[in-house]
């Protein structure tokens, strides 16, 4: 299995399965949303959280959605999203 991440999308590759496609994933203050409009599988949002205070990132994961499900990755109160992607799962 390998995983691939280009322009706010990352792939879980293995054979012969079919991916969701015309993805979007975008940081909106404390959070991420990926979702993806055309064909099929299952993805979800994932991003980078920078906690100021503690100076350590960390990273979140949304819920696992289907075509046209918003998948929102959230970060502690007070943390920025940033580097948000689509993960996506055949």
């Amino acid at each position: 299995m390998a995983l691939f991440a280009t322009a706010g999308v990352a792939v879980v590759a293995t054979p012969a399965q079919a991916y969701p496609g015309n993805c979007v994933a975008r940081d909106v203050t404390n959070e991420a949303f990926a979702v993806c409009s055309s064909g099929s599988g299952y993805y979800q949002a994932a991003t980078q959280c920078d906690a100021p205070w503690y100076k350590l990132d960390y990273r979140r994961l949304g819920s696992v959605e289907t075509i046209g499900y918003y998948s929102w990755a959230t970060c502690n109160a007070g943390d920025d999203a940033y580097n948000p992607v689509a993960i996506l799962h055949g």
